[in-house]
């Protein structure tokens, strides 16, 4: 292969190939610049073939400059007049890659981009921004326009709901981590455990509420429980305050508390029959509740538990005695007093027949698995009501009717022996009472019911 060089009227000098198969029978012609150009510029083939120009791209020491730049500052320098980019397109392939290596090509080195702001766009549309204060807008080019306390992160949905998801094993689980700029450990903590179903809250390092998979709540110092949303106290003791629950605000609202809960010890037994409210009590004091005002109840007497001396069953109203060992009988012989079972109390004492059958499962120290404390409960509830049987209700004070019909308001019901030997009563106008009769008596009717059975004011006899 030969070069050779011709002169030409305007100053330019071509090269010429021998004649090659491609093109045929032709010579290949490049005619160079008719100037110098500057330092460190390209050649490339201007728009027509064959005729060489200067190219606008430089390679100095410090880099390679595009579009002008004649001193590049860095490895690649790019300056253009409108907006500037930059297109990877894969040829056949399913996507494009940009990628940073070492020198030897080993492994991935860091990337770094400056710009005032940098949007991400997909077909030409902007899908996130990152702005010159280096908040991150995603479905939004102004995340500006967020509250200024919260716009370092901000998600914009435009026609649907907007969502952050977060995927985790189901052996794991995942975090969202509040801490302190001078720690590396976490502050604040929201976790969901995929291990328990569980989602939890944590202050101070430490976990404060837990959401059970049961949907109970559990706050506090203790967070085992999944049955039941519990408040309970950290490190409280009794009489330390555990919840107030209030009206009260600095303007505007109520001036007082409505009711303040305290920590109690154990001590003192509750029954555990269903019931809208169990209350424990202070073990010092041995009080459940201070008011400030009454305390109303719907019942119209006060009862008292009383024990059964055998096997029989009392309907409300009916007149039973109490034989010598203070127990209920249905007797009359063996009573040496009378009384009223309860209809409708208001208060009633003497609830501590369910304390022979023992604790309840499922206490703080009960460390028997779920499906034991199970099984052992549905056992004490059946002993519970073997007990109850043993027990009833008796009107000592209040208005309480009496299976008793025929009378007037005025008389006393006296008790009488039935012709079965049981306990029944008799009215009798006060007038012809004997001092032994009035002493016997349950009470005083004061209105008939309905039903025509006597009211009375009751008279423990």
């Amino acid at each position: 292969m030969s070069i050779k060089l011709k002169g030409s009227s305007d100053g330019s000098v071509s090269f010429d190939a021998p004649a090659d198969t491609s093109p045929s029978g032709s010579d290949i012609t490049l005619t160079l610049p008719t100037s110098a150009g500057s330092a460190n510029q390209f050649l490339k083939n201007s728009g027509i073939a064959g005729e060489l120009e200067y190219s606008s791209m430089v390679e100095t020491s410090t880099g390679i400059g595009i579009g002008g730049v004649t001193s590049p500052f860095d490895k690649l320098q790019v300056r253009t007049v409108t907006d500037a980019n930059f297109v990877f397109s894969s040829a056949g392939g399913t996507e494009a890659s940009f990628e940073v290596f070492n020198n030897a090509g080993s492994s991935n080195t860091p990337l770094n981009y400056r710009a005032s702001e940098h949007k991400f766009k997909i077909q030409a549309n902007e899908k996130m921004r990152l702005d010159s204060s280096g908040r991150l807008g995603i479905g939004t080019a102004t995340p500006s326009d967020a509250n200024s306390n919260a716009d370092d992160l901000v998600i914009k949905a435009t026609g649907s709901g907007a969502g952050i998801t977060i995927f985790s094993d189901t052996n794991n689980f995942g975090n969202i981590f509040f801490g302190d700029s001078s720690s590396a450990a976490h502050r604040g903590r929201v976790r969901y455990d995929h291990t328990n179903d569980a989602l939890t809250l944590s202050t101070t390092a430490t976990e404060r509420v837990r959401i059970q998979s049961t949907g109970y709540t559990q706050f506090g110092g203790y967070l085992n429980g999944t049955g039941s949303h519990r408040l309970n106290g950290i490190n409280a003791t009794q009489g330390d305050a555990l919840l107030v629950i209030s009206g009260y605000q600095l303007s505007g609202g109520s001036s007082q508390d409505t009711g303040i809960w305290y920590s109690v010890n154990t001590g003192g037994s509750v029954s555990s029959t269903a019931a809208g409210l169990r209350m424990y009590k202070n073990t010092g004091t041995n009080r459940s509740i201070n008011t400030a005002g009454t305390i109303n109840a719907s019942g119209a007497d006060y009862a008292e538990y009383m024990t059964k001396a055998g096997d029989f069953t009392l309907a409300k109203g009916d007149i039973c005695g109490i034989n010598s060992e203070g127990k209920l009988t249905n007797v009359f012989a063996d009573a040496i007093s009378f009384v009223v079972k309860s209809t409708d109390p208001s208060y009633v004492g003497g609830d501590k027949w369910h304390e022979a059958i023992g604790e309840e499962p499922g206490g703080y120290d009960d460390d028997r698995t779920e499906e034991e404390i199970a099984a052992a409960t549905v056992a004490y509830e059946e002993a519970l009501e073997a007990a109850r049987q043993l027990v009833d209700r008796i009107a000592f004070s209040g208005q309480v009717p009496v299976n008793v019909t025929g009378a007037t308001p005025g008389q006393h019901i006296i008790p009488t022996a039935a012709a079965d030997g049981s306990i029944e009563g008799t009215a009798k106008a006060e007038a012809d009472l004997t001092m032994a009769e009035y002493m016997s008596s349950v009470g005083k009717v004061i209105a008939i019911e309905d039903d025509g059975r006597a009211k009375i004011i009751v008279k423990v006899a």
